[in-house]
């Protein structure tokens, strides 16, 4: 009966851990590309007033 529980559990990690990385991925290139946003408007800014 507990292999039965660890081979379900085993299904489930691979199908819900690569989902899990694809969506913090996902924030992790919203916030990047932000942050690239964010600091070329600075460097913009600054040129601006120079």
């Amino acid at each position: 009966m507990q292999l039965l529980d660890a081979e379900v559990a085993g299904i489930a990690a691979v199908v819900v851990i690569p989902d899990v990385l694809e969506k913090v991925f996902s924030i992790f290139a919203a916030c990047q590309a932000l942050v690239v946003q964010v600091g070329y408007l600075l460097i913009v800014d600054v040129d601006l007033r120079c």
